[in-house]
This record gives C-alpha cells, structure tokens and sequence, in this order.
C-alpha cells in the first residue's frame, strides 16, 4: 500500500514517533506534545468504537470546545468513519437535513442536546476520552482509508446545497499543494480566527500534523487576536474579512501588542478590498497574503506581498501544479484582461458531488470545474477576481461586475464596507444598486459616492448608492443577505 492510500492519522503515529516531545497543540494553559496528542487520537477511537462507531459510517460533529473537538476528529478518522462538521450557527432542522443527507448515523456534540431523529447522539465531555473502557490497541485503525476522510457543505454555483467528500488520498494530493505554495516547515504555530467546525479548517487541522507544525487553540472571547498571537508566537494567522476587520477595531483602542512573531497573515474565503489590504499592511507589515480556492478543488492562487497591494483585486497566479483558464460562455479561453468565467483542473479536484449528478455534471466537464466565479488574467498572469457568475448584473445588455463597483467605491473616503447588487427592471433587465457602510463617526453622502462611482465607472456605476450603519455579514465573510434586503427594503420606502 502506498502512502498516498494510508489513513491520514498515521502521519501523527509517525510525528510522535519522530518528534514525541514536539509541540502538537498550544492551548491557554499548556502544551500537548505530538506524543500525547497520539495517545489522546487512540483514546478517542477506542471510545467512539466502544459507542458503536465503525469504519464507513458518517460522523456528524458539532463542538464548541475546539480541544474536544480536535480529538474526536482524529479518533473519527483513525477508525475509518467519516468526519461531517456542522457549524452551530446551523439551526436543529437544518442541521438535521444536513446530516440525512449526507447519511450520517452518528452526532457527537458538547453543547446540543440529544436529536429526536434516527442519528445517535454521542455527548462528549472532557472525561469521555480518558475514561476509555479498554486499552487501546493498534487493529482500531483503519489502515487503507477505503471511506472518505470527510464530508463539506457547499453550496456549488445555484446556493442549493452540496456534499463534498474528500478522501485521505485527495486530501494528500491537497497537501502537497499548500505545502509547496507556502513552503511551511516544522517550526510554524499556526492559529485561524475561524472556528474548527468549518470543514476548510478542520482539514487544516490535519496538514498542520503532517508537517509537524502547531497548532494554536484559544478561548474565544477572551482577549485579541493579536494578543493571542504575541502571548503564544504564532507566525501563521489566518481567517475571513469578517476577522481580520473585527481585529482591526481593536487596534482602534488598542496598540499592536510587542513581541509579535507573525511572518504569513492569509486572507481567504471572501472579497478582499485594497483598503483592507492597505490597513493590514500599515498594522501588520509587508506579510499579508490573499488566497483564492474552493471547497471543490482547495488552493488555486496566492497573491504574496509582492504583488498583492499593487494590483488591484489581484489573488495571485495559479499555484504548481493548478491549471486555469478564462473562457466564454462556449468555453472558449478569451484574451488576457477580458473578464470570463473561471475554469480549474487540480491534483486536488473532486470528481463531482455525492449523490447529485445533475448539479455534477453541470460544473465538472471535461476534467474541468467550473466554479461559477468570473475573473480575469492581466499581463502579468495574475488572477483578478470579478466576481460569481450568478453575480453578475446585464443591463441593456452590458456586463457590469459587482466586484469592480465594490473596489471603486472602497477606495473613497471613510467606506468601511461595499455590496454591490442589482434589482430586476422589466425594462434594462437589471438595475445596479449598492450598500455601503462607513467607519464609525464619518458621515458620507450617496449623492458624493454616486459622482464618484460615476466618475470612475462610467456605464459600469451603480444607478442607486444606499448608506447604512453596517452590512450585515456571516463568520466567513459572506453577506446575509435576508437581513441586508430587509435594510434596503426600509430604505426604499423611505426614499421613495
């Protein structure tokens, strides 16, 4: 058997065998060494099959202690079972479609109470693992990694939700990506803003081991970020624009704290503007990276420092071993700085979603995927991002792009936050609004941002500019949406 075919948890078996006293997680209080973390991965393996856990079946998880919920991912994958994260913002019959869906027949938590479906609820506490009732021993592990390392929520090009399974070995191959790209070694402390029980995050979880790094885990709500950071010497952080803006306020009050050993600050999941860029900059130093991927095919560009305060909208070049292009509605590539729909083949693609081949076939086409996102490739082959396609607003049939409104107007004085959106018109098809938010105690007017839009947009501006006290946003960035419309909806009537 190859390594590529091996359970991923053996790479933490060969950790602790290699570096036992190598620091495996960072918690607030102590250390767990990759030998420790080892004995707690066999420990949790041994509960969950004493539970009834076994190879193939679906795990459902839902945590708040990151501590616990980092064991029973690794007990879940070292018996062969299935790991299927579950934010808990989801709601009890969301989460509970979710988990039909995907076949789960087991849910471990440390907050939910026990569902009234036909999934087992397993309540986890800090007890649980040490109390296992036998010595562990090492036929627990499922060596071939015949079922799927995990299972993630997306919701594909259409917003209908769709399952991703990501299989030991594909997931290696996804390692290996991010590992080159990045060039991580052993001596990283990692820690990411966003919590573990998003999928992206949790598979993070498991590079982070296989290069030998640490991880940093911490009580949320309690202190900063960069607090964090300085107090513990992380060199990588990551999260969404959601996090990196909230750590920007406390700097607002607050200094950069000394002492901070930071060398990789990686923005993901969402549009990140040049002002927000700029601001990181001018806090943090020339170590801001932005990344571009999917769930579908992971990694697929980075804009380093080099590149990435001076090109607006930039997420860098395609990465090793990723191939991407920009094509028309026919799939034809189209020249550089022409705006079209991306297509990405990778080493680390999935070969289509579980148990929906029509959304499939509709996206992955002829070893290509489609993942619904519009962008372009400028002179120097980096990636600007425009934007998703489902996105995009035609008026008196023109492409306007909401992502380059949002840029424009991000650049004006005192905007703190963009959406650009369109409203149907029975006439020009659709209508370019936008939404912006200002910092606190600055006051601007939409009359001054639509001469601005006007002046450097052109036919591309948007016909309508609303100011609000805030946009209302998700953990990952995205906007949500309901609460948004229900502000405009106010507006208008107000307006009108």
């Amino acid at each position: 058997m190859s390594d590529a075919e091996l359970n991923i948890t053996f790479d933490l078996i060969e950790q602790a065998r290699l570096q036992p006293e190598q620091v495996a997680l960072v918690l607030p209080e102590r250390d767990i060494s990759y030998r420790e973390l080892d004995r707690l991965a066999w420990r949790s393996a041994q509960y969950l099959q004493d539970q009834g856990v076994r190879a193939g079946d679906v795990v459902a998880l839902s945590f708040e202690n990151e501590l616990l919920m980092t064991i029973a991912l690794l007990g879940i994958a070292r018996l062969g079972a299935t790991i299927f994260p579950i934010p808990r913002l989801a709601g009890q019959a969301q989460a509970l479609a979710w988990m039909i869906d995907a076949k789960a027949s087991w849910f471990l938590t440390d907050t939910v109470a026990p569902l009234d479906s036909p999934v087992k609820t397993i309540s986890i506490n800090p007890g649980s693992f040490a109390n296992a009732a036998r010595p562990v021993t090492l036929k627990l592990i499922r060596e071939d990694a015949a079922y799927p390392l995990m299972i993630l929520i997306g919701s594909g090009t259409t917003g209908k939700r769709k399952l991703i399974a990501i299989s030991h070995a594909l997931f290696r191959r996804r390692m290996r990506i991010w590992e080159t790209t990045m060039l991580t070694n052993s001596s990283d402390r990692s820690l990411s803003m966003t919590h573990m029980e998003y999928g992206s995050v949790a598979l993070g979880l498991f590079s982070i081991i296989s290069e030998g790094a640490s991880m940093v885990l911490f009580k949320r709500g309690e202190g900063n970020f960069l607090e964090v950071c300085a107090d513990k010497k992380v060199s990588r952080l990551g999260g969404s624009v959601f996090h990196f803006e909230f750590l920007l306020k406390t700097l607002e009050t607050k200094s950069v704290p000394a002492g901070l050993t930071l060398n990789q600050v990686m923005l993901a999941f969402s549009t990140v503007t040049s002002k927000l860029r700029e601001r990181l900059r001018e806090k943090l130093g020339d170590i801001i990276y932005v990344s571009y991927g999917t769930n579908e095919s992971w990694l697929v560009s980075v804009a380093t420092p080099a590149t990435v305060f001076n090109i607006t909208g930039t997420v860098g070049k395609p990465v090793p071993g990723i191939e991407l292009e920009i094509v028309d509605l026919n799939g034809k590539p189209v020249a550089r700085n022409i705006a079209g729909h991306i297509r990405i083949r990778s080493p680390g693609l999935i070969g289509g979603y579980l148990g929906d081949q029509e959304a499939s076939e509709s996206v992955f086409r002829e070893s290509w995927f489609y993942p619904g996102d519009m962008g372009r490739i400028d002179e120097s082959g980096e990636l600007i991002f425009c934007g998703r396609s489902d996105d995009t607003i035609i008026k008196n049939g023109i492409n306007i792009y909401p992502a380059e409104i949002e840029n424009c107007l991000f650049n004006y004085p005192g905007v703190k936050d963009v959406f650009a959106t369109s409203l149907p018109h029975p006439v020009h098809q659709d209508i370019p609004i936008c939404v912006v938010a200002c910092f606190p105690g600055v006051t601007v007017w939409p009359e001054a941002l639509e001469e601005y839009a006007r002046d450097n947009l052109g036919s591309g501006r948007p016909d309508r500019i609303f100011v609000v006290d805030s946009i209302p946003r998700h953990e990952t960035g995205k906007i949500l949406k309901p609460e948004l419309f229900e502000k405009l909806e106010k507006l208008q009537k107000l307006h009108d």
